[in-house]
């Protein structure tokens, strides 16, 4: 079959992750996890950065039951030196990475004239630097391993 030939491709071989390695911030729950276990599921290694200390308890049967790598690093995305850290030691327990999903982020329920400069300050922190940050440590070592990868940042306009 041609490389240009794809009308004999299954529709769900098209969408396969095999051996593909994939870092996911905020996949400790949520909308993050819910993508971590879709990847593991088409047959891609996680590895998730979160502030929580552990992820929900499904995590840990993921590698398991959909034969893939999976690790979790706690990390701190608004602090340079946690993050950095959890993002090498992702690279280390995944030896490649293909790809990103930028996850982590936080929602303030209040009125916009009651915000607070600190509170506002931390949606900020997490949402646009952290998944700034995260997108460019991503992106050097996709470009310093010249390894073809794709990064999905989420935005939510409630947060």
């Amino acid at each position: 079959m041609a490389s240009e030939d794809l009308s004999e491709v299954k529709l769900t071989d098209r969408f396969s992750l095999q051996g593909k390695q994939f870092l996911i911030t905020g996949g400790a729950r949520g909308i993050g996890f819910a993508v971590a276990k879709s990847i593991a599921q088409l047959g891609g290694g996680v590895a998730i950065l979160d502030a929580l200390p552990k992820p929900v308890d499904e995590f840990s049967t993921l590698a398991d039951r959909y034969g893939v790598k999976t690790s979790y690093h706690q990390a701190d995305i608004t602090d340079q030196k946690s993050l950095e850290s959890a993002f090498d030691d992702a690279v280390k327990a995944k030896g490649q990475l293909h790809g990103a999903f930028t996850a982590a982020g936080i929602c303030v329920d209040e009125k916009l004239i009651d915000a607070s400069w600190d509170l506002s300050r931390k949606v900020l922190d997490i949402n646009v630097m952290g998944t700034f940050w995260t997108a460019k440590l991503v992106s050097r070592h996709l470009i310093e391993t010249n390894t073809p990868g794709s990064i999905v940042m989420v935005a939510s306009l409630s947060a």
